[in-house]
């Protein structure tokens, strides 16, 4: 399934409200406007973006057919209650299926990252330290000399993990947060 950077981004921020059973009801009250103009937005996205509804009926299907969804890096969740009688019971699930691929892949990243980051970091002796992960986004402890080698790293290893195929790209506003982390005094570890 061909699905591009871009719009790999869309889906993690609109799938929830693109692929639900009240989708109507949750985006128009979400945004204080009439349910008919929420149906506009939602067929307009579709509309511009085709191949968003494609990855939505091609996981859908593959769940009901495999009985789970995988990552871009073929971690799988089973989704067991895919072909459930109760309406109600399964379009929860296949909200949970179609997000499962694309929160998924999201948290394979950025661990994939840290791995790597972490790896390169032992490799260029850096003293900084990886402190802690929250969502996307990882923290650390920076030594002051390291603060340059620490962004070019950083960036070089989290716009790289899945290769070519999708390209990933840092906020350079997020960077600024690297150079005004406190530094660790290390002559007293």
């Amino acid at each position: 399934m061909g699905i591009c950077s871009c719009n790999l981004v869309l889906l993690i921020v609109l799938s929830f409200f693109l692929h639900a059973q009240f989708r109507l009801y949750l985006l128009a009250q979400r945004l204080r406007i009439p349910r008919n103009e929420a149906k506009q937005i939602i067929d307009d996205y579709f509309r511009h973006f085709p191949s968003i509804s494609y990855f939505i009926e091609d996981t859908l299907t593959a769940a009901r057919e495999n009985g789970y969804v995988e990552t871009i890096f073929g971690r799988r969740r089973y989704i067991p209650d895919i072909n459930s009688h109760n309406a109600t019971v399964r379009a929860l699930v296949e909200r949970n299926a179609v997000n499962a691929p694309i929160q998924g892949t999201a948290a394979d990243i950025i661990k994939i990252a840290m791995i790597n980051v972490d790896r390169r970091m032992t490799q260029e002796h850096l003293k900084s330290k990886m402190v802690l992960q929250i969502h996307d986004e990882l923290l650390f402890d920076a030594v002051p000399e390291e603060v340059e080698a620490l962004k070019r790293l950083v960036v070089e290893e989290m716009e790289n993990v899945v290769g070519a195929t999708i390209g990933l790209w840092l906020i350079d506003t997020h960077l600024h947060h690297l150079s005004t982390i406190r530094s660790l005094d290390y002559n007293h570890c």
